[in-house]
């Protein structure tokens, strides 16, 4: 029986490359920006709430201290590492990754997921003590 989960089914873990688990790359949400700034928005709305839950399960693994272990620190810096402005909104973070796509076309063929975090860590870095 294939994985319940994933599509995947029964690969092996050496035959799961990261890119082969994510449905849609840069090029993508770029084009999207382009033609249809509704799906790009749900699209990028559903980045940032992963990405929040994930910074809120993390913080959780960390028993709640601003200085988990390096394993939980690394994790963090992967998938959040940002600090965005208080109110932020769903357009504003639309807009920063679409700037983002369109101004960097070299990155545009990685993951969609994965470029959101760059963009986000771009556009509102940490100010690490």
């Amino acid at each position: 029986m294939g994985c319940p989960i994933h599509p995947a089914g029964n690969l092996e873990a050496r035959e799961l490359e990261p890119e082969k688990l994510l449905f849609f790359s840069g090029n993508d949400v770029h084009s999207w920006c382009q033609s249809d700034g509704t799906l790009a928005q749900g699209y990028i709305a559903g980045l940032w709430d992963k990405s929040a839950r994930a910074f809120n399960s993390l913080t959780i693994l960390s028993g709640g201290s601003t200085q988990g272990d390096a394993l939980i620190d690394f994790e963090n810096e992967l998938t959040f590492g940002y600090c965005e402005p208080p109110h932020v909104a769903v357009q504003q973070v639309t807009d920063v990754f679409c700037a983002f796509l369109r101004d960097k076309p070299e990155k545009r063929s990685a993951p969609a997921a994965m470029l959101f975090t760059e963009a986000m860590k771009r556009a509102w870095p940490c100010n690490k003590p």
